[in-house]
């Protein structure tokens, strides 16, 4: 979807800190998408905030703390869907 300008891929710190960890056969599919379907998104008090408000509801435990980042992320920016890292782009 993403190669054929179908959407755009929304790329937190938390998600480049994982893909820096990836192997490298992962990391290259990122670097072969187009660059300009690609949005990096920063993490700003507002996403942090609303990431604290989901462990601290209990919607998420404190072990899941970058997944309760991306959920908040992916709500501060609107994001249509929040994709796992095993699906294929």
């Amino acid at each position: 979807m993403v190669r054929k300008g179908k959407c755009v891929l929304l790329l937190s710190e938390i998600v480049i800190a994982e893909l820096d960890m990836a192997p490298a056969e992962v990391q290259n599919i990122l670097l072969s998408l187009p660059e300009e379907m690609m949005e990096r998104v920063e993490l700003t008090d507002e996403i942090l905030e609303l990431r604290n408000e989901y462990i601290k509801a209990k919607i998420l435990g404190p072990e899941c703390i970058d997944d309760a980042t991306h959920v908040a992320a992916a709500t501060v920016t609107r994001a249509d869907a929040i994709v796992p890292g095993t699906l294929s782009i």
